[in-house]
């Protein structure tokens, strides 16, 4: 029995290191909204903002967005072409500009792109 309980030890203990060793902080850009429901406007009104916390600007050309398919595999949703976000400002991403009678939007959009689809009946998993 002393055995076993010092295997599990050592073994939850390597998993312990292994997650800590996994663990990363984010990176400058990181999600900081993300309206997956629509509007009174549309259902697809649906927009991603995107915040630089870092200290540089960063192009975000050819940055892909990813998301959960029905099967759990990762699937690319939107790329974006052109765009770049300076430190602490943010980057919005929606399906709609602003000044479309389709979106809610008050502010403008800096990457109009329809393939921005998010899921309303499972958990939104998202990565750059």
């Amino acid at each position: 029995m002393r055995v076993l309980s010092v295997l599990l030890w050592a073994l939850s203990a390597s998993v312990i290191s292994l997650q800590a060793v996994d663990a990363q902080e984010p990176g400058p850009i990181v999600f900081s909204e993300i309206m997956w429901m629509g509007s009174g406007a549309s259902s697809a009104d649906e927009w991603i903002e995107l915040y630089n916390r870092g200290d540089r600007a960063i192009d975000l050309s050819g940055w892909t967005i990813t998301r959960a398919a029905s099967d759990g595999s990762e699937q690319a949703m939107v790329t974006i072409e052109e765009g770049s976000v300076e430190p602490g400002q943010t980057f919005l991403i929606a399906n709609y500009a602003a000044d479309s009678d389709r979106s809610h939007l008050a502010t403008p959009v800096h990457y109009v792109s329809t393939a921005v689809a998010l899921p309303n009946n499972q958990t939104l998993v998202a990565s750059l």
